[in-house]
């Protein structure tokens, strides 16, 4: 394997490696942590910090005698007892006007399948889940593309929210400052229940979550290989949900309103339910 493979294998092992100790941390802490609040930096710190140690141990790595990295070829052989193919040192000796330099070049047969045969899975994980994720932000993309402006809104702090509507399943909070409300919504709830779901996508809106999820759903589909990381984007949602509905709840003082309007929201969901509200917007969300 060229050198270009090798350095592209030990990217991936090392950052698949930091990924899973750091997804496997944030579990582990998000279960003894009782504020959503308090996980939802967890989570961030999960899906971030992978990235930022893996570039500086590869980097690290690229010095001689320094970086400290697992001998996979060295553990199928201690593993499996057939008589696989050893390493193999090539050096080339070079003398010019009296002066000799030596290049020492090793080669493992066993470390270049496993990189190549890591290198495969990966791509075929990341290439499928690369596709649907561009389907997803192509469907998004057409849906809201047909949105109409309602008009505008300030907030306590003075910042200008844009509302307006669109056929979506649920609300969202797009880019930096607009608000897309769901045509079921604008027609068939009440202003008591809008009021609770637009305080619901501002504090989105105030906390850039828009940005997080889709760096988070960006990351998950460049590292599908290592699952775990689906796991921490799901809790993270979660928690984000429940931050923002908190917050909307301490900014209109009305617990029963908010609670109505998502219950209008998921009622598609039980076929027993009545009611006729717009889906949410995730087919996993609670």
């Amino acid at each position: 394997m060229t050198e270009v493979g090798s350095w592209i294998t030990t990217a991936i092992f090392t950052y698949g490696a930091h990924s899973f100790i750091a997804c496997v941390l944030a579990v582990v802490a998000g279960r003894f942590l009782c504020r959503p609040h308090d996980r939802d930096i967890v989570w961030k710190a999960a899906l971030v910090a992978p990235i930022i140690t893996a570039a500086v141990a590869v980097v690290i790595s690229s010095f001689a005698g320094l970086g400290v990295f697992v001998d996979l070829a060295d553990v199928v052989r201690r593993v499996f007892p057939a008589d696989l193919p050893g390493r193999v040192m090539q050096v080339n000796v070079f003398s010019l006007d009296g002066s000799t330099s030596v290049v020492r070049r090793l080669t493992d047969p066993v470390t270049s399948t496993i990189s190549a045969i890591a290198l495969a899975t990966a791509a075929t994980l990341t290439f499928g889940a690369l596709v649907r994720f561009a389907f997803r932000r192509r469907r998004f993309s057409m849906a809201i593309a047909r949105r109409t402006t309602l008009g505008e809104l300030t907030t306590a702090d003075g910042a200008t929210i844009t509302l307006s509507t669109a056929d979506l399943p649920s609300p969202l909070a797009l880019g930096a400052g607009e608000i897309c409300l769901p045509t079921e919504v604008v027609r068939d709830f009440s202003q008591t229940h809008q009021r609770s779901l637009i305080a619901h996508e501002t504090a989105h809106l105030e906390r850039r979550d828009p940005a997080w999820f889709f760096a988070a759903e960006l990351i998950a589909a460049l590292t599908a290989f290592q699952p775990l990381v689906f796991r921490v984007i799901q809790a993270f949602r979660r928690d984000v949900e429940l931050i923002c509905d908190e917050t909307a709840v301490q900014r209109t003082h009305d617990r029963g309103s908010l609670i109505a309007a998502l219950t209008l929201l998921a009622s598609p969901f039980d076929p027993r339910s009545p009611l006729n509200g717009a889906p949410t917007a995730r087919d996993e969300s609670r």
